[in-house]
């Protein structure tokens, strides 16, 4: 199953896909190209955002397919589900759908190129961007690829990387690395290339072989969830997570500066329960990365990186298109278990809350844990709001005993202003204060906000 997101890809990737001899089916209602993308939830053609498929997954669970891909709307980026069998202790539903995350993506990429890939001539290279997973590293090694792992976000960076290979046969410390050497170029926004030809990511090639791969599982009895599982057992088990705080205007803008100026100046010696055993800001010029060449280089190079105990990570960084901080976070450790990424999971959540709880304070704001699990597309100061103002309001009218259908219609209007899609928003943040709080009223509010 594919859908366009109401973009261009209904005339790339689909259609490559489906001259490659693949039974492929178009989801319909986010077909045509509509700027306006009225089909995709939240209003978000993104397929870093799992809602944005769920009208494929729908689709596809009527027509019985096995994988469900989606491209963003200039068909550069590939997002992927997974039909799997559910298992473990309290399974009920015996076939889910799996998000496969951008991190896990270049995983599969890099293992399916370099798995049909032949040995002659110079070992292959792999180039990534540094808040890509480990994992994608692990993978490289253990097929025998020379790995570039140090590259600022932004695909830019690995076709200048390419560049350099094509120009003088060499990158970092890989004397002999022509550019017929290059295997394929990752990042953990869903981005692959996985030919020396172009200078971008691309999605119709990384779609292919991500089909091939899955083919190939399919016809084993797998799928590409079995996969990773094998890959993080082989490699180590790595988890990843990014989160984000949107915040926007002016006062927004001084808040990161003050979060990045404050972390610079005093950089944390823990991290939740992790040691800070290195910081790295990346604008030093006594770097690797030397002086600040232009205005453009300094706010890419805008990046601080927490090297942390037992193999943890923590990298930050504002977004360079929206008001926002991003937060990379990756946990390590060797894992046994029939599905390793779930021993991992838990660790990077609260790794990650962790340190969004600090930087937060660092920027003068504060919100309860829970409100973190609303979701990232809304703002900081909203969350706060939501879980100051508009939760309260709502408990106090469940205690005065108004009806509930003059409730809905109060909460209707505050919540208006974030679509028609406002209660998925607010839901996981909702589940999650009742789950911490544990109070009489919790089931009446969230009966507001079930799905």
């Amino acid at each position: 199953m594919f859908s366009a997101l109401h973009g261009t890809a209904r005339r790339t990737v689909f259609e490559v896909l489906r001259r490659a001899g693949f039974d492929v089916v178009l989801e319909p209602t986010q077909a045509e190209p509509d700027g306006r993308f009225p089909a995709v939830p939240f209003l978000a053609p993104n397929p870093e955002v799992p809602e944005s498929m769920s009208a494929a997954v729908a689709h596809a669970d009527k027509l019985g397919a096995d994988i469900v891909m989606a491209c963003d709307p200039d068909a550069d980026r590939i997002g992927m589900m997974v039909r799997e069998r559910a298992a473990g202790p309290g399974a009920t539903d015996p076939v889910r759908w799996r998000f496969i995350t951008g991190n896990e993506i270049a995983a599969l990429v890099v293992h399916q190129v370099l798995r049909n890939r032949t040995l002659d001539g110079p070992a292959p290279v792999v180039i990534q961007t540094q808040v890509t997973s480990g994992l994608v590293r692990r993978v490289a090694e253990m097929h025998g690829a020379r790995v570039v792992d140090d590259l600022l976000v932004g695909f830019k960076y690995i076709g200048e990387a390419m560049d350099q290979m094509a120009d003088i046969g060499s990158i970092r410390d890989f004397n002999e690395a022509p550019l017929t050497a290059f295997a394929a170029g990752v990042e953990e926004s869903h981005g692959v290339l996985v030919t020396p030809e172009l200078r971008d990511k691309d999605a119709a090639g990384g779609a292919l072989l991500l089909a091939e791969l899955a083919a190939y599982e399919l016809r084993r009895g797998r799928t590409l969830v079995d996969t990773l599982d094998d890959l993080q057992r082989k490699t180590g088990g790595v988890s990843n997570l990014l989160v984000s705080a949107v915040l926007q205007g002016a006062r927004g803008r001084q808040v990161i500066e003050r979060i990045l100026a404050s972390l610079r100046a005093h950089p944390p010696t823990k991290i939740g329960a992790y040691a800070v055993m290195g910081f790295v800001d990346r604008r030093r010029p006594e770097g690797p990365l030397g002086p600040i060449r232009s205005q453009t280089d300094g706010a890419s190079r805008n990046v601080l990186v927490f090297e942390l105990a037992e193999h943890a990570r923590v990298v930050l960084r504002p977004s360079g298109t929206e008001p926002k901080l991003k937060v990379y976070v990756q946990v390590a450790g060797r894992v046994t278990s029939p599905r390793p990424a779930f021993e991992l999971d838990k660790a990077v959540r609260r790794l990650a809350d962790d340190f969004m709880m600090f930087a937060l304070g660092r920027g003068g704001l504060e919100m309860p844990r829970w409100a973190l699990r609303i979701h990232d597309l809304v703002g900081t100061d909203d969350k706060i709001w939501f879980a100051r103002t508009l939760l309260t309001g709502l408990r106090e009218r469940i205690a005065q005993g108004e009806p509930p259908v003059t409730r809905t219609r109060w909460l209707d209007s505050q919540l208006a202003r974030f679509g028609e899609d406002a209660r998925s928003l607010f839901w996981p943040g909702v589940n999650a204060w009742a789950r911490a709080a544990v109070v009489p009223d919790a089931s009446a509010v969230l009966e507001h906000f079930r799905p």
